[in-house]
């Protein structure tokens, strides 16, 4: 096993922690779970998260910021657009860091000003029309 996703909430954070288990979860709960959250989930398996089933045919990214599960069979397609937009996000981070926040980078002032003319003007045509647009 090489982390736990948890559909609500979860406790023991510093002992998880300490042994280098991850974690994900909506939050911590220091006081536990009700007995009602175990019945619960002793009537759902294989586990449901959102009306999907987590199946062997499922793979599971994770992070600090949550988590996502994906056909297998995507895997692969998903990684390779990852690969593409990690960097971007690199090089706006290090720029925010410099002192040239994103709103600066991605000139939205100049999008409101078109948005203010044209109101059906959405941000992602904005973002592909200066070429900022990296989740596509």
């Amino acid at each position: 096993m090489v982390g736990i996703v948890v559909w609500g909430a979860h406790r023991d954070t510093p002992e998880l922690r300490q042994i280098g288990l991850p974690i994900f979860s909506y939050c911590s709960c220091p006081s536990g779970l009700s007995a009602s959250i175990y019945r619960m989930r002793a009537r759902s398996w294989p586990p449901t998260l959102v009306s999907s089933k987590c199946t062997k045919a499922n793979v599971v990214f994770a992070d600090d910021d949550g988590c996502v599960f994906v056909p297998a069979a995507s895997a692969d397609d998903l990684l390779t657009v990852a690969r593409t937009i990690w960097p971007r996000e690199r090089q706006q981070a290090d720029a925010i860091k410099e002192g040239n926040n994103l709103r600066s980078q991605l000139h939205f002032a100049d999008y409101l000003a078109k948005r203010k003319t044209g109101p059906t003007y959405t941000f992602r045509q904005h973002l592909r029309q200066m070429d900022g647009a990296i989740e596509e």
